[in-house]
C-alpha cells in the first residue's frame, strides 16, 4: 500500500457531510484541494467569503458511504480501493466512477475504467443489469456508459453471446434505451476491434481543463444529458 506525503498531514482536518444524512467524514484539507477541483472551489469559496468554519457539504444527495470512502482511499493513496478489485466490485466501481465525474477526477475515472476491465468485463460479458443502472445514473455522452453500451453490442454481435429476452425486454421497458441505440451502436463497432482491448478510447483527458470546459462540466456535474433520468443509485 502506497504511503500519503507526510505533508499533507500537516494541514487543517476538513469535515466533509455527505448524503441526505450529511454523514460527517474527516479529511485533511491539503488532500482534498489536491484530488478535487470540485473541493479546491468550494475550500476557496469559503476562504474568499471569510468563512471560518472547516466544514463542507458535498450537495448532492445520492452520494452514498461506500463511494465517498473510495474517494477518500483514492485521495490519500492514488490508487483504487483494494476491496473493489473482484468481480463483485463492479456495483461500487461504477458509483465511484460517478462520483469521480462529479467531483472532475479524470485520473480516477481512467483508473475505474481500467478496474472495471480487469476485473469484470474481461471476465464475463456486461450485464443487463448493469447497463440499465447506467442508462438511469450515468450521462449518455460519458465515456463509461459508451464503453458498456459499446462492449454489450460487441458481445452480441461479434461473440454471439446470448441474453435474456426478458431482461432485454425489462430494461427497453424501464428505460429511456432503446433497441435503435444497440443497433446503431453495433453498425458502428461492426468488425472493430473489441472495446474492452482499446480502453485508452475511452479515457478522460487528464490534463488541465480550459476555463470554458470547466464551467460546462460544473452544471453538467450534477445533470444527466437529454433523455437520461437520474435516480437514487441501487445494488445490481
Amino acid at each position: 500500500m502506497a504511503t500519503p506525503p507526510s505533508t499533507v498531514f500537516s494541514s487543517p482536518i476538513v469535515t466533509v457531510l455527505v448524503g441526505p444524512g450529511k454523514a460527517p467524514y474527516s479529511v485533511h484539507k491539503d488532500v482534498l484541494v489536491q484530488a478535487s477541483p470540485f473541493f479546491a472551489d468550494r475550500l476557496a469559496q469559503g476562504t474568499a467569503n471569510n468563512s471560518t468554519t472547516n466544514e463542507v457539504t458535498f450537495p448532492d444527495p445520492d452520494v452514498t458511504r461506500e463511494p465517498f470512502i473510495s474517494f477518500i482511499y483514492w485521495a490519500y493513496y492514488g490508487t483504487i480501493d483494494p476491496r473493489q478489485l473482484n468481480v463483485f466490485g463492479s456495483v461500487w466501481l461504477k458509483h465511484s466512477w460517478l462520483l469521480a465525474y462529479k467531483l472532475r477526477m479524470p485520473q480516477w475515472q481512467n483508473r475505474i475504467i481500467d478496474a472495471l476491465i480487469d476485473t469484470c468485463w474481461k471476465k464475463r460479458r456486461v450485464e443487463i443489469s448493469e447497463l440499465a443502472w447506467l442508462v438511469n445514473h450515468v450521462p449518455r455522452h460519458s465515456n463509461l456508459f459508451r464503453l458498456a453500451l459499446d462492449q454489450f453490442a460487441y458481445d452480441i454481435s461479434d461473440k454471439g453471446v446470448k441474453y435474456d429476452d426478458k431482461e432485454l425486454k425489462r430494461l427497453f421497458d424501464t428505460s429511456s434505451f432503446s433497441i435503435c441505440d444497440i443497433l446503431r451502436t453495433i453498425a458502428g463497432i461492426a468488425k472493430s476491434e473489441e472495446p474492452i482491448a482499446d480502453r485508452k478510447r475511452y479515457y478522460e483527458p487528464e490534463k488541465a481543463e480550459k476555463v470554458e470546459e470547466k464551467k460546462k462540466r460544473k452544471t453538467e456535474d450534477t445533470q444527466p444529458s437529454e433523455g437520461t433520468t437520474i435516480k437514487r443509485p441501487k445494488s445490481d
